[in-house]
């Protein structure tokens, strides 16, 4: 799959089934895009209090001509659904050399 073709699927996934997601940092204005978003189970503890987790998906066409300082960062905030979670993962997938999507795992 050359990497056009894996951003235009990725498109179509989130076209289909998205969701509005700000990513926060202190000190910026937020940036809103549109992102793929799946709760992961089982909820993860701290102790005894439970943690969600989800996992954000991100097309890098949804970050063209945005003006916000990239990339994003692990100790960014993600906010979706109402609720703002402390981004602790980027993981940028890559073919070839070219960005495809970014993933994030968000707690909170």
């Amino acid at each position: 799959m050359s990497p056009e073709q894996a951003i235009a699927s990725l498109d179509r996934a989130i076209d289909a089934a998205w969701k509005e997601v700000i990513i926060r940092r202190d000190g910026e204005a937020d940036l809103t895009i549109r992102a793929r978003v799946r709760e992961t189970e089982p909820r993860e503890y701290v102790g005894m209090v439970p943690r969600d987790v989800s996992q954000v998906i991100i097309s890098p066409t949804s970050l063209n001509g945005v003006s916000w300082p990239l990339p994003i960062v692990i100790g960014d905030l993600c906010v979706h659904d109402g609720r703002e979670r402390k981004i602790e993962e980027v993981n940028p997938l890559d073919i070839g050399g070219q960005l495809v999507r970014i993933e994030l795992r968000c707690v909170g």
